[in-house]
């Protein structure tokens, strides 16, 4: 479950790799459960010990001995049957974390994504609108997530809405990027372009920006405007590259020249940019266009 690594802590869904100091806390709570077996909090915290040490059965245990009273304890449980890839039973225990806390952000971000990865898209974008309305200021990541549902489910306007709403909260740039991306998804050139020239002058080196611009302009019949959009791209992925030398600028590099019809130019450097980072999407791309 990649995704859901990406603001997964600011819902309590904390899953990075377990530092020595979790087996330090796990053996402190054991001594302290041994003199106070019956408290919850402490059973629970147990859980969430666990689950960093990547222990799902014995974490699971934990939260039985807690006695699953409450929307904590079935949001960990889930969480150790995600572990397991029990997702079946993972969707079961939300079911029960969000009846006892329908406010549950961390449960309704976690069902969203199982609901995402089991392509119940419309489940999915109940749980994030609910999760947005009671927690509007809730880290970017929720609205890239339904912006992304309403996407895939061909809801343009909505999915627009809510990143230009994400925007407005947060100012992330990684939402701005998605509007655009989701503007020409959709064949909303004109959307695309009003909100490219901030997501262009907040990078150094705004190569995707440029790209996405061109394509924009293209599709609105504005050729030579488009070429010149190209121009200027592959003159800043020239010097992108020239200070840092990346295969990801190299990647962009590629794509300029792709775009601009060099396509001998444009695989040799989506090869060597594979040669440095052989799961560079970008390069990827090129390589595959440029194959058929």
């Amino acid at each position: 479950m990649r995704r859901i690594l990406v603001f997964a802590a600011v819902f309590g869904l904390q899953t990075a790799h377990a530092h020595p100091s979790e087996t330090d806390a796990l053996k402190h709570l054991d001594a302290r459960l041994k003199s106070q077996p019956s408290q919850v909090e402490l059973h629970l915290e147990r859980a969430e010990h666990l689950l960093q040490l990547q222990r799902p059965h014995q974490a699971l245990a934990a939260t039985r001995s807690a006695g699953l009273g409450s929307s904590r304890a079935h949001l960990l449980a889930a969480r150790a049957h995600v572990q397991l890839k029990a997702h079946t039973a993972a969707l079961a225990s939300l079911e029960q974390a969000i009846s006892l806390n329908p406010h549950s952000a961390g449960a309704r971000w976690l069902r969203a994504e199982l609901f995402e990865q089991a392509g119940a898209l419309p489940q999915a974008e109940a749980d994030l609108v609910a999760l947005l309305r009671q927690h509007p200021r809730s880290a970017p990541g929720a609205y890239l997530r339904l912006g992304r549902v309403q996407s895939a489910q061909g809801e343009a306007d909505k999915a627009l809405s809510t990143l230009h709403s994400g925007l407005q909260a947060s100012g992330a740039q990684v939402l701005r990027r998605a509007l655009v991306q989701t503007a020409l998804r959709h064949d909303r050139p004109n959307a695309a372009l009003r909100a490219l020239p901030a997501l262009i002058s907040a990078s150094k080196y705004p190569v995707e920006g440029l790209l996405m611009k061109a394509q924009a302009q293209e599709r609105l019949g504005q050729t030579a405007r488009a070429t010149k959009t190209l121009k200027l791209a592959l003159s800043t992925a020239e010097r992108a590259f020239k200070r840092r030398g990346s295969p990801a600028a190299l990647a962009l590099r590629a794509s300029a020249k792709q775009a601009l019809g060099d396509a001998q130019g444009a695989q040799e450097d989506a090869r060597l940019a594979l040669l440095r980072a052989p799961s560079n999407p970008r390069a990827q791309a090129v390589l595959k266009a440029g194959a058929r």
